[in-house]
C-alpha cells in the first residue's frame, strides 16, 4: 500500500493541492492507497475537487486522520473507502464561511452561495455517515470538536486507532492557533481541559452494542463476552445492572465492564397433536350419526309401494326429497363435529 501524506492547509502552496493529489493518484493506479491526513482545513473548492479524485481511484482507499482535521480536511477523508482516526485525533465539521467586504448585494449573493456549497457539503457527509440531513446540519451549526469515539458514533470514521502514545494537549492547541478562527479555538481548548476522556484505555477496535430500546453502546472488542469495557454514547459512565440487547441476550455491566452475558430463554415447546387421539374423538362423535343412516337405509329398503310415478321417475324416487334434507342436516352436523373435535385438539 502507497502512503501519502495530506498535511497542512487545504489549497495552499506547500499544502494539500489538487495537483499533488492527482498527480500521485495517476502514478499509482495499481496501487492501494493510504492518507496520513492532519489538516485545519482551508478552500473548500479544492477539498472538493480532491474528494472526487479520490473517489474514481480504481484500487482500495484509505483514510488515516492523525492530530486535527477539520473543515475542509473532513471532505477530503470521507472520501476514502475506510477511514480510520487515531485516538490522539479530532474531527471537526462546519458551515462555511468566508471574510469578505462590499455592498449588500454582495454579501446576499456570498450568503446565497455558502447555502448551495452547504448542501454540497451535507450530501457528502449523509453519504459517509447515513445520518439524516437535520442531524447532519445540526452538527455542522454547532462548530465542535469530535472525539475520535463522537466521530465513530456518528459514522464518520469506520474505526479509531491506537497511537501508542499520547499528544499532549498545548501542542494540540499551539498547532491550531494562527490557523483557525477564535471561535473554533476557544471550543478546542474547551475540549482539550479533559482529553479523550471518552477514549481512556480503549482498545484498537470500537464497535457499536445495540440495545432493545433502540440505544447504543461502545465496546472495546468485536463482540460482547465476559471482561469487554462498555460505555455510554454521550456519558461519561455507564450505571450498573442489566441491559436487554438487540438480539434478545442479556449482559450485566459492572463499573464499565460486562461480568455476565446470558442468552435468552430458549422458546417454549409446541405441543404435539396426538394425530391418533384426534381420529378416535372424530370417530366417537360421528358414530351415532353412522348408525343413524345405516337404519335408515334399512327402513327406506323395506317399503313396498304401488305408486305409480310420473313418466320419467321411477320407484326409487319416491320419497327421495324427503330424506335427503335428513340426510345433508346429518352430514352438516358430522363436519361441525369433526371440525369442533380438531379445534379442542389444538387448544388443549
Amino acid at each position: 500500500m502507497k502512503i501519502f501524506e495530506l498535511f497542512n492547509n487545504v489549497g495552499q502552496e506547500g499544502g494539500i493541492t489538487v495537483d499533488g493529489v492527482r498527480s500521485f493518484l495517476n502514478a499509482n493506479k495499481s496501487e492501494d492507497i493510504q492518507f496520513e491526513i492532519s489538516t485545519l482545513g482551508g478552500d473548500l473548492a479544492t477539498a472538493i475537487t480532491i474528494h472526487d479524485l479520490i473517489k474514481t481511484h480504481p484500487k482500495k482507499t484509505v483514510a488515516n486522520i492523525v492530530g486535527l482535521t477539520a473543515s475542509a480536511g473532513t471532505v477530503i477523508a470521507i472520501a476514502c473507502d475506510e477511514v480510520q482516526i487515531s485516538d490522539n485525533a479530532l474531527f471537526l465539521i462546519h458551515n462555511g464561511w468566508k471574510e469578505m467586504t462590499g455592498n449588500v448585494y454582495d454579501f446576499q449573493k456570498a450568503a446565497s452561495d455558502l447555502l448551495k456549497t452547504d448542501a454540497v457539503m451535507v450530501k457528502m457527509y449523509r453519504e459517509k455517515s447515513g445520518l439524516a440531513d437535520a442531524k447532519i446540519k445540526e452538527l455542522m451549526k454547532a462548530s465542535d470538536w469530535m472525539t475520535p469515539s463522537e466521530a465513530y458514533e456518528l459514522g464518520f470514521v469506520d474505526r479509531v486507532v491506537s497511537s501508542g502514545v499520547k499528544i499532549a494537549a498545548s501542542v494540540l492547541i499551539t498547532e491550531a492557533r494562527g490557523q483557525i478562527n477564535n471561535t473554533l479555538l476557544i471550543k478546542l481548548e474547551e475540549k482539550m481541559k479533559n482529553p479523550f476522556k471518552k477514549d481512556a484505555g480503549k482498545a484498537d477496535v470500537l464497535n457499536v452494542l445495540a440495545l432493545k430500546d433502540g440505544k447504543n453502546l461502545l465496546m472495546n472488542a468485536e463482540v460482547a463476552a465476559t471482561g469487554v469495557e462498555v460505555a455510554p454514547l454521550g456519558a461519561a459512565t455507564l450505571e450498573d445492572g442489566e441491559y436487554e440487547l438487540a438480539d434478545g441476550r442479556k449482559i450485566m455491566v459492572t463499573g464499565g465492564t460486562i461480568t455476565d452475558v446470558v442468552d435468552p430463554a430458549p422458546a417454549a415447546a409446541v405441543a404435539s397433536v396426538d394425530t391418533a387421539a384426534v381420529v378416535a374423538a372424530v370417530m366417537a362423535a360421528i358414530q351415532p350419526t353412522i348408525a343413524e343412516v345405516e337404519e335408515m337405509k334399512k327402513t327406506l329398503a323395506s317399503i313396498k309401494s304401488t305408486h305409480i310415478p310420473p313418466k320419467g321417475k321411477g320407484p326409487a324416487d319416491c320419497g327421495k326429497a324427503e330424506v335427503k334434507g335428513d340426510v345433508h342436516e346429518k352430514l352438516q352436523a358430522v363436519t361441525e363435529g369433526i371440525r369442533q373435535e380438531i379445534v379442542k385438539s389444538r387448544t388443549a
